[in-house]
């Protein structure tokens, strides 16, 4: 059947021995092609065997290059961005009364009040107390 397709798609020109050969496949796609105007037909040429075996080398190689740059991002990126992640939420999650702290914004401060999960109440001098959220803690304020 497929011979019989690609004997029709290239208007009989090819020599009945070569449909059966492994490339066959590819002849049809070229010839689809060529009718269609997308590219110039080279039905007249013939595909070596050790062709083949090239192409699936060179398909390996790329693909062994595509994992190379993403195992080189995900271990220069993405796992340090995570462990800092994971570092930050340890810090906030250990967060005690009489910490001090320093704010996203760079304020620096002491931990006074706790008010539920997510917000702190932070005394930057004697009279000046303001609210936070837990999550805007840059890290703990080491003299």
């Amino acid at each position: 059947m497929l011979a019989r397709k690609i004997l029709l798609a290239t208007g009989g020109q090819e020599d009945p021995a070569d449909l059966f050969s492994p490339p066959a496949w590819l002849l049809l796609i070229k010839a689809r092609a060529a009718r269609s105007g997308l590219i110039r037909a080279y039905t007249h040429l013939r595909i070596e065997p050790g062709a083949t075996l090239m192409a699936i080398s060179e398909i390996a190689i790329q693909s062994l290059a595509v994992l190379a740059v993403l195992t080189t991002a995900y271990l220069f990126l993405i796992r340090p961005q995570l462990k800092r992640m994971t570092e930050h939420g340890l810090l906030l999650s250990s967060l005690n009364l009489g910490d001090r702290v320093v704010t996203g914004g760079g304020l620096i401060g002491k931990i006074v009040k706790l008010e539920g999960k997510n917000v702190l109440e932070i005394e930057l001098s004697k009279s000046v107390r303001v609210q936070a959220l837990r999550s805007s803690i840059e890290s703990k304020f080491l003299e």
